[in-house]
C-alpha cells in the first residue's frame, strides 16, 4: 500500500508534535464537536487583514499544480521504496521553510549570534537539500506506519482536526492556520472534509503513532530525559533511511551552493 499525499506535511507544523504529546495523540478517541461557522463572506473579511494576507507568501498549496519548477527539474524529485516524492511537493516545502527563516530573521534581535543568524540565512540549494531530507523521512516513517497497520483512521483524524479548530482561536499559530486556509480558499467547515487535507493529516498522525511506538520500547530512564531520547529517535529514523532504497533523481545543481 502506498501512499498518495498531495501537499507536504508541512501544513502540520501548526501543531508540534513534541516527544511527549505523542503519547496523547494516540490516545485520542472519536468525539463529536460543533464546527465553527465561518460564512465566505467572513473568510473573505478575514483573508484581507493584512497579516493574514502577508503570511500567506510562507504557506504550502494543496493544488500542487499551482507550485512552479525551476528550469530543468524533473516532476519527480526521488522515489522511496517505489514510491515518488514529486518536485512540486519538494519545491512547496522549500518556500515554507524560506519563508519561515525570514520571519525569524526579522524577528531576531540585533545581538543575536552570528552562528544563530547564519542558519537561517540559506541558500535556495540549502533549502532544498533540508526539505528534502524532512520529505525522505516523513515517507519512511509513514511507509513504516502502513507496514505496522498504524494507520489513523479518517473519524480519528478529523477528532483531531477538530480539536484543532476548537484551540486555534487562541494559539499563537492562528495567523498561520488562517493563512493556510485563506490561501487555500478553505473554510474551517471545508478544512474538516477536503479528502487532501483530511489525508494529510492523516499521514501526520500516524508518523506520530510510529514515533510514540519507538518511544514506549525505549528505557523509562531514557524517556524521562528529553535529550536521550530525541537522540534515539533520529537514530531510529535514520536506521529506516539506510534500510530504505533511496533514489535521488534531482539533478545535483539543484542541491548545491
Amino acid at each position: 500500500m502506498k501512499s498518495n499525499r498531495k501537499i507536504s506535511l508541512a501544513i502540520t507544523t501548526v501543531v508540534v508534535l513534541s516527544l511527549a504529546s505523542l503519547l496523547l495523540l494516540t490516545q485520542l478517541k472519536t468525539a463529536s464537536a460543533t464546527v465553527p461557522h465561518v460564512t465566505a463572506s467572513s473568510m473573505s473579511a478575514i483573508c484581507k487583514k493584512s497579516d493574514i494576507a502577508s503570511a500567506e507568501v510562507g504557506v504550502p498549496r494543496i493544488d500542487l499544480s499551482q507550485v512552479a519548477l525551476p528550469a530543468g527539474m524533473p516532476k519527480v524529485a526521488a522515489i522511496v521504496n517505489g514510491q515518488d516524492i514529486p518536485s512540486a511537493e519538494l519545491e512547496s516545502q522549500v518556500a515554507v521553510i524560506q519563508a519561515n527563516h525570514k520571519v525569524e530573521l526579522s524577528q531576531l534581535p540585533t545581538n543575536a549570534p552570528k552562528d544563530f543568524r547564519s542558519r537561517l540565512t540559506t541558500s535556495t540549494s540549502e533549502a532544498r537539500r533540508e526539505a528534502l531530507d524532512s520529505i525522505i523521512q516523513e515517507t519512511v516513517l509513514l511507509q513504516k506506519g502502513i507496514k505496522n497497520g498504524e494507520v489513523a483512521s479518517v473519524s480519528r483524524t478529523q477528532s483531531y482536526m477538530q480539536m484543532m479548530l476548537d484551540s486555534i482561536q487562541t494559539s499563537p499559530a492562528y495567523i498561520s492556520f488562517m493563512a493556510y486556509l485563506c490561501a487555500n480558499k478553505l473554510t474551517k467547515a471545508s478544512f474538516l472534509t477536503n479528502s487532501v487535507v483530511v489525508h494529510t493529516y492523516q499521514d501526520a498522525l500516524t508518523i506520530g503513532s510510529v514515533k510514540s511506538s519507538y518511544f514506549q520500547t525505549l528505557p523509562a530512564s531514557i524517556q524521562n530525559n528529553p535529550g536521550e531520547a530525541q537522540s534515539r529517535m533520529t537514530n531510529y529514523i535514520q536506521s529506516l533511511q539506510k534500510a530504505a532504497k533511496i533514489q535521488i533523481l534531482l539533478p545535483s545543481s539543484f542541491l548545491t551552493s
